[in-house]
């Protein structure tokens, strides 16, 4: 895969229900998609709990780093006083295994010093958004990222950094959880819920957020069902699947072996080769690419070449009843309407939408026109004429 195949993405990962379920694979999809020849930027917006650079190796080949390195936090306090800081000169060069090619990463900060914890606990977020434009300068720092790298990967504190990561700085959101029982799958739902309400209400020029739910059936916990889980989580992926049909297969393509809670990378790396296609093909078609949510459904599969070439896929069920208004008024190119009636040829719920959308003027115009019965007609009249005489 070149560099010219995707224009650039921010992806955060985050855990929900469990602390820290997210670095590992976060670690695992950054190794894939360098592989593929992607610049990748790592983020460490884990303030609270840093550390994901402690995952991989210097770049020189030495030993695991972590810790000793100015990062964001450093940033944030220069934003408090409006002093310089360039976060391109904070950047670590890291490789998991040496064989690897190297991925950057921008740490949270010096977190083995003392004073990480004081630094942290000075800097007042709400302060900066209010009276220091730390919107704008987060906006400006994204915009940077994806200017520099394919993909920037951000590890993420879930109900910290007022929504920083998981809400203002993705284009697609990750959640990885462990699917305990009703109330965890409600607690899914709410936090995924939340983000895309307050993404929706960004004051920037963003596209919709995707989620991505990503579920880890570790070995040592008793499971719900799968097609529970499917059915709860469908609203989440509708985006990037092509229908409903394949949203248990897309959740099971996606989810993470248990065996990653070894730290077995190297495994991870091949086990996760399908959420990476995943993103990489959400990515690609949100940020303008060839590449539909139906086609990065089958790269996550192995069913598709490349990202970048050429590759067209299927409408998603919610692209079909967003253009279903343009298809009907024949306004699709001749490309959308043949994506258009390839997803409608697998998708029996969407063809039942078509129909009745088909058949609603219809109905209506017939329910205008049909004549009420003269007894009926009689009744009505009568009920009227007492109500006006009681007022």
């Amino acid at each position: 895969m070149t560099n010219e195949s995707v224009f650039g993405g921010v992806v955060s990962f985050c855990s929900v229900g469990r602390d820290d379920l997210h670095s590992m694979p976060q670690a695992c999809v950054a190794m894939s998609l360098a592989r593929q020849g992607l610049r990748v930027l790592v983020v460490d917006w884990c303030l609270a709990r840093p550390g994901i650079d402690k995952l991989f190796k210097w770049a020189d080949g030495g030993e695991r780093c972590g810790g000793g390195n100015s990062g964001l936090v450093d940033w944030l306090a220069a934003c408090s006083t409006e002093e310089e800081f360039r976060w391109r000169e904070h950047v670590i060069s890291v490789r998991p295994f040496g064989d690897a090619p190297a991925v950057d990463i921008l740490p949270a900060g010096s977190y083995g010093s003392d004073a990480y914890p004081r630094q942290l606990g000075s800097i007042d977020l709400d302060g900066l958004f209010v009276h220091r434009g730390l919107g704008t300068a987060l906006e400006a720092m994204r915009s940077e990222w994806i200017e520099c790298y394919d993909v920037t990967l951000v590890s993420v504190d879930v109900d910290r950094a007022r929504g920083i990561g998981a809400i203002h700085l993705p284009d697609v959101l990750v959640a990885v959880f462990v699917p305990l029982g009703s109330d965890g799958i409600a607690e899914v739902q709410g936090f995924l819920r939340r983000a895309v309400a307050g993404h929706a209400g960004l004051p920037f020029d963003r596209r919709r957020l995707i989620t991505v739910p990503v579920v880890w059936p570790r070995p040592d916990v008793e499971l719900i069902d799968r097609q529970l889980i499917a059915s709860e989580m469908e609203e989440f992926v509708l985006d990037w699947v092509p229908s409903r049909f394949d949203v248990l297969r897309s959740l099971e393509q996606c989810s993470l072996p248990g065996r990653l809670y070894q730290g077995d990378l190297r495994e991870g790396e091949g086990a996760l080769a399908s959420l990476s296609g995943s993103l990489v093909g959400v990515l690609s078609k949100w940020r303008g690419r060839k590449v539909s949510p139906g086609s990065a459904f089958r790269l996550a599969r192995g069913e598709a070449p490349a990202v970048g070439g050429g590759v067209s896929g299927l409408f998603s069920c919610r692209e079909c009843i967003d253009v279903l208004r343009a298809y009907l008024d024949g306004e699709l190119t001749p490309e959308e309407q043949a994506h258009f009636k390839a997803h409608l040829q697998d998708c029996p719920p969407c063809v039942e939408f078509l129909e009745s959308y088909r058949s609603t003027p219809a109905l209506s115009k017939k329910a205008l026109t049909a004549k009420m019965p003269e007894e009926l007609s009689q009744k009505l009249v009568a009920l009227l004429q007492g109500a006006l005489k009681r007022t």
